[in-house]
């Protein structure tokens, strides 16, 4: 709960019966002084609704729903939060896209150490798209209105807000078992945290395909 402390932010969606997850990190990098009885991470959770989802629904079907925003505390479980959003899409169409056709959004690492990440954006509809590619006017002019916020921090503070949550990107730390590696897993303190900025946010025209996300894929 401090200048330094790294966050996790799971914006947890719904569409077609299926849980879609999309997984941000940031740095709080300026002193909040929550109210009483809140945590940061609650508080961070609540910014992210407020400042970060009216950018994402005009990109999204109605049919799709933000259901709620998870922030955590990486360096301290005790600090985390979870708040409702019920947030729907607000996308041009009817007809709404399987879950795996998604808009691919790249995060550009500002370090050679930290390879860049990237997210996977549900609920696109087909009178947004022509042949696979974004065409309908105000999704592309909504698509790079995303790009530049989700470039920009996290405000806070109860009269006068402030920048205080950036955006970075992590490194995972390989879990070995018998000299092999077998998964990976996040940082839990400062000192084996390898983060870096963000220096670019641009999504693809082009709509892809994420197979993890097909009914009876993965594990």
């Amino acid at each position: 709960m401090a200048v330094g402390d790294v966050y996790q932010v799971i914006d947890v969606q719904s569409l077609l019966g299926q849980t879609v997850l999309n997984i941000y990190f940031y740095e709080q990098r300026d002193i909040i002084v929550p109210l009483m009885g809140d945590k940061i991470a609650e508080v961070l959770a609540w910014e992210f609704n407020d400042q970060k989802v009216p950018f994402l629904v005009p990109v999204q079907s109605d049919q799709l729903t933000h259901v709620e925003i998870r922030a955590l505390n990486l360096y301290d479980p005790e600090d985390f939060g979870i708040v409702p959003s019920d947030e729907p899409g607000t996308g041009t169409g009817v007809s709404v896209m399987s879950t795996f056709n998604t808009l691919s959004t790249k995060f550009t690492s500002n370090s050679r150490a930290i390879k860049s990440g990237g997210k996977r954006i549900a609920g696109v509809t087909e009178a947004m798209a022509e042949d696979g590619v974004i065409s309908e006017e105000g999704t592309i002019t909504a698509i790079g209105e995303l790009d530049a916020e989700l470039l920009e921090p996290i405000n806070g503070g109860l009269i006068i807000e402030d920048p205080i949550w950036y955006p970075v990107l992590i490194k995972r730390l390989p879990v070995e078992e018998g000299g092999k590696i077998v998964g990976y897993r996040l940082p839990t303190t400062p000192e084996e945290t390898t983060k870096t900025d963000i220096v670019n946010v641009l999504t693809s025209l082009l709509v892809s395909t994420m197979n993890t996300r097909k009914i009876g894929a993965g594990a």
